[in-house]
């Protein structure tokens, strides 16, 4: 990300609200929910009601309490907070592409693509959108238009490896063990320690009678894997022949 796209958006901050101290508490949440952990969730949610508190109005503030509240599975409360974000924003394509999210773990598919969709028709060169729609399609069985979805998605981040690895898994639902091989190669590639995507391709080689490789990406998502479902079934394999 360059300097100038940075600026950029600490200007859009800036202006999202009048009040300096909860900016400073929505920047401490922010940085809170980016820690990625149980603690930080839970801060991320304190800092963020705290900056609502003093500025009622600020949406960016509304958005990260639902990422929090969804991460701590909260999920009907974050589904309030992105709401609220999106009345006070209309126009907030994050907002409604992160309110598809937890709408999709609520169970409430056609809800999300319809989030996904709107976030998309706000703002076309949101890669997240198109990847987390392309996620729902497939989940209702709509594999060749989550295909589209994931394309585009890579199209405008070719960095996107869970993009990638979405569309190998698309493929392969198709029948295109081939393509799906090279859709997870390039997620390995763009992270290399992308456990799941190990796994596919293990899969889809082992489909195409590449035995000995896929036997090779087992053991390596074997010692990356945390899921024991999925060790289990991993091991299982790795006891063939």
């Amino acid at each position: 990300m360059g300097a100038g796209h940075e600026n950029d958006q600490m200007v859009a901050v800036l202006k999202s609200t009048q009040n300096f101290t909860a900016y400073e508490l929505y920047i401490k949440g922010r940085n809170a929910w980016l820690l990625g952990t149980d603690t930080g969730y839970q801060e991320a949610i304190t800092y963020c009601r705290k900056a609502i508190e003093l500025d009622p109005n600020y949406a960016l503030a509304y958005n990260y309490l639902g990422n929090a509240l969804g991460d701590q599975g909260m999920y009907e409360e974050s589904i309030e907070a992105y709401r609220k974000a999106i009345e006070l924003k209309p126009d907030y394509a994050l907002a409604y592409s992160n309110l598809g999210v937890t709408l999709k773990q609520e169970g409430k598919t056609e809800e999300a693509i319809a989030a996904y969709r709107k976030a998309i028709e706000l703002k076309p060169d949101l890669p997240e959108g198109y990847s987390n729609l392309g996620v729902a399609l497939m989940n209702q069985g709509k594999d060749g238009e989550a295909i589209v979805a994931y394309r585009k998605a890579i199209e405008l981040k070719p960095d996107f490896a869970n993009a990638y690895s979405n569309l190998g898994v698309a493929l392969m639902n198709q029948g295109k063990d081939g393509e799906a091989i090279v859709a997870y190669r390039k997620a390995i590639e763009l992270k290399p320690d992308f456990a799941l995507a190990l796994e596919q391709l293990a899969v889809a080689l082992d489909r195409q009678g590449q035995r000995k490789e896929a036997r090779v990406y087992w053991e390596r998502a074997l010692k990356l894997e945390k899921r024991s479902v999925k060790v289990e079934w991993i091991k299982e394999h790795l006891r063939e022949p």
